[in-house]
């Protein structure tokens, strides 16, 4: 099996902060689009005529994409570069946001699968960026980079249904791609700064290391785990404007507001775990805190729907602070590696 491998080289001065920002703004693209129908399903199943299934496939097939094309996605940065894949990613969003707004459900489905493909590209492709260039703080960036996947959403979730209103929700939906072009300009601008693109190598991983990982518990458990969290993240980010229009009485645009208390409050823990890591917090305990966070919303609108704003504020993060104790884990490893060095041969100066 062959994965990429990265040359590490750090950005300095003003590239690193044209690098950051570029990672920001294409954060803001790989979940607006995805995020973006919820507030307006009720508009798109009235106007296409589609049954409840017909809106679930809509929502559920970026989520698939994810799990079918990640290995796709992974094959083409290793063939192709980061930067590249990255900048392929972005026209594909900008694609797929047009199409899916053509008025048809084929071409929604057309539109919602290629913003599919193209965000599980972008999902894989800007961590490594991350790791790469910035890994001397890759705890915090990661943090950064969360919080703007989620502050994305806050956007598309609050305004996308005042703006349906107004326009309709194919102009919406189709809106949200103005922010496409300005990913693309500054991360064009930040990866020509940076210098031309190492070519992509491949590293050979060997096959006893790799079915060992397979047949380790922990490999399946955080495989579990990121499933779980995935189910959960992306299911009530679909349907928890119409859960609170339904069961609280709130009109589309109003149930747009009070979801996206969800996507704020989860980009307020994207920046605290990492923060909390830092300061001697375990990540067991990291781990228990975004469970607990996790259960409080579904087991409190069942048990006390009234106090729904305090449910859907609980901090929950879209990824699990994983990164921490991976960067952790690779600054120990020369420190190990020191203490297994041989001693020096004695000082000739010391007539020894």
């Amino acid at each position: 099996m062959s994965t990429p491998s990265m040359p590490r080289r750090m950005p300095a001065g003003s590239a690193s902060g044209l690098l950051l920002t570029a990672v920001v703004l294409v954060a803001l693209n790989l979940r607006t689009p995805i995020v973006a129908l919820a507030p307006v399903t009720g508009n798109v199943r009235a106007d296409l005529a589609l049954s409840a299934a017909a809106v679930g496939v809509l929502t559920g097939l970026p989520v698939l994409c994810f799990a079918v094309a990640s290995p796709l996605a992974s094959a083409a940065i290793a063939r192709l570069g980061i930067e590249r894949v990255v900048q392929l990613a972005l026209a594909t969003i900008l694609l797929g946001t047009v199409v899916r707004s053509a008025g048809s459900f084929p071409a929604a489905l057309a539109g919602t699968v290629l913003i599919g493909l193209a965000i599980t590209a972008g999902n894989i492709a800007v961590p490594l960026v991350v790791a790469r260039d910035f890994a001397g703080q890759a705890a915090r960036v990661t943090g950064i980079y969360s919080a703007a996947l989620n502050g994305g959403s806050v956007l598309a979730t609050a305004f996308t249904a005042p703006v349906a209103d107004a326009v309709g929700w194919q102009w919406a939906l189709a809106g949200w791609a103005v922010l496409v072009p300005v990913a693309w300009v500054v991360w064009q601008a930040a990866t020509r700064r940076r210098g031309p693109e190492a070519t992509p190598r491949t590293a050979r991983v060997d096959a006893a290391d790799e079915v060992h990982a397979l047949r380790r518990p922990l490999t399946w458990l955080l495989v579990a785990m990121f499933a779980g969290q995935s189910f959960g993240y992306y299911g009530t980010t679909a349907w928890l404007p119409t859960i609170l229009h339904d069961t609280r009485g709130l009109d589309p645009s109003a149930s747009g507001g009070a979801a996206s208390l969800f996507q704020l409050f989860g980009a307020i823990g994207s920046i605290a775990i990492p923060i909390l890591l830092g300061r001697r917090v375990t990540p067991r305990g990291a781990f228990g805190a975004i469970a607990v966070a996790w259960l409080s919303l579904p087991l409190g609108l069942l048990l006390a729907p009234g106090l729904w704003p305090l449910w859907a504020s609980s901090p929950v993060p879209p990824r699990a602070p994983t990164s921490r104790s991976s960067s952790r884990s690779s600054r120990s490893a020369p420190r190990r590696s020191a203490r297994r060095a041989p001693p020096r041969p004695p000082s000739r100066r010391s007539g020894t």
